[in-house]
């Protein structure tokens, strides 16, 4: 079973065991959930005091311990013991004396990020309240966090027996709230209708799936500890450097949009790119995997701001484009034959030929005239890609559903041309 971190985890379980200094919690998850923020929250009433160490920046033993070896400087060739404390176990032992009444809470960072040694000498800490000749407070308490792999878990049993070991996984309404108003639509559309989708690992498909015949517990409790399990368990094997969604990226990915604001994330949504597996998308789409790597969350969450940017209402006002029936359209009703059709497209710059093509996509009539367009426009070849501004009309009539689609359907089947090669990131726009 896994916990999940918001205020019932705290007022249930990490409140209760901090009254009494015999056993330590310590939450276990993947990085970047949130186990930091939860035990911050702690100090949010003011009952609690937090005072943190990143334990995986710790090189020495002795950074917890308070004893450290030196040459003696009255004699070089002797070496003394030196006894001082890590300089937040310091300032939270000065606060907890300071402050009788309030718990002092010293959280141990990412226990499992480091040494043997480092790891040992935490244990060593937990257990003899003393940091070289310094005795700690009684209202210090301590909260460990780390990995379910690694050095916590090869303690021995009676190590283990000093720790409530939780297993936790980020809950997305937390995030949700501690954004508040500064998330954007997009994020907050994706978490509220996906909640399990705060924390994904890059797979192919972009999730992490469960079939119902692995487990006769078909609860989404049961499912999201299955999902853990195996999301800790590829993060422990994997070697690449591929990003993933978790409440840290996600807020990193918000940061990054907010500070982009709408239109230069318009301009990214124009710009074609090639992801890092060969994809054709947009540069938006780029900057998204970045921040929280290629998940079925980072998907969906481009979909939704691209449909966004494009719908007509973002696109009305100054700088909007609009495409009437272009004057070409008469001539091509006009024609009688399909060489006098061709004849015209030919004579037309790749300009009006996007705007015929345009238009072509959008009529709801005349679909034979319609198919020889499209035809002709992509065998001709003169036009093989259309401009930011005629991509984003189109985008704004697929989103408005104002093509017609056979249409559509009819053109995108033309998968050889580059024409519509060159429109792959928008296909599912087009087609909506």
């Amino acid at each position: 079973m896994t916990f999940l971190l918001n205020d019932d985890f705290i007022l249930r379980h990490l409140r209760p065991d901090l009254r009494n200094a015999r056993v330590a919690p310590c939450l276990l998850g993947p990085p970047a959930i949130g186990k930091t923020m939860a035990v911050n929250a702690l100090a949010q009433n003011g009952d609690f005091a937090v005072f943190s160490i990143d334990v995986n920046t710790l090189s020495d033993a002795a950074d917890l311990t308070g004893v450290r070896t030196v040459p003696d400087p009255a004699n070089p060739n002797r070496f003394i013991q030196v006894f001082f404390p890590h300089h937040t176990i310091q300032e939270a032992n000065d606060h907890a004396l300071g402050n009788p009444d309030t718990l002092v809470v010293i959280l141990l960072d990412e226990i499992n990020r480091t040494s043997s040694d480092v790891t040992s000498a935490a244990l060593t800490l937990l257990t003899s309240r003393r940091c070289g000749n310094l005795k700690l407070a009684d209202n210090i308490r301590f909260i460990v966090t780390g990995n379910d792999k690694g050095n916590i878990s090869m303690l021995d049993t009676a190590s283990l027996t000093r720790f409530a070991l939780y297993p936790v996984r980020p809950d997305a309404k937390v995030l949700l709230d501690l954004l508040g108003e500064d998330l954007q639509p997009a994020i907050r559309e994706v978490l509220t209708e996906h909640p399990d989708w705060v924390l994904q690992n890059p797979t192919p498909t972009g999730m992490l799936v469960v079939s119902a015949e692995d487990d006769d517990d078909h609860s989404s409790a049961a499912v999201s500890d299955r999902e853990m399990a195996e999301f800790a368990s590829q993060m422990d094997d994997s070697q690449d450097m591929s990003q993933y969604t978790a409440p840290r990226t996600i807020e990193g990915l918000n940061l990054w949009m907010n500070e982009l604001g709408i239109a230069l994330m318009a301009e990214l949504a124009m710009d074609e790119a090639v992801s890092p597996d060969g994809q054709t998308t947009t540069e938006l789409m780029l900057g998204m995997l970045a921040h929280t790597g290629n998940t079925a969350f980072t998907a969906e969450v481009h979909a939704k701001v691209l449909a966004s940017l494009l719908a007509p209402a973002a696109m009305s006002g100054a700088g909007a484009v609009t495409i009437s029936r272009p004057a070409a359209w008469d001539g091509l009703r006009a024609a009688t034959t399909r060489s006098q059709i061709e004849s015209i497209i030919a004579s037309l710059d790749p300009d009006k030929q996007a705007d015929v093509l345009i238009f072509a996509l959008t009529t709801k009539d005349e679909n034979k005239l319609t198919k020889q367009v499209l035809d002709l426009i992509i065998d001709h070849g003169t036009l093989v890609a259309l401009k930011k501004d005629q991509r984003s009309v189109l985008l704004n009539r697929g989103t408005s559903g104002t093509l017609n689609p056979a249409s559509v359907s009819y053109f995108l089947d033309k998968t050889t041309s580059p024409l519509v090669v060159s429109l792959t990131p928008i296909h599912e726009f087009l087609a909506a």
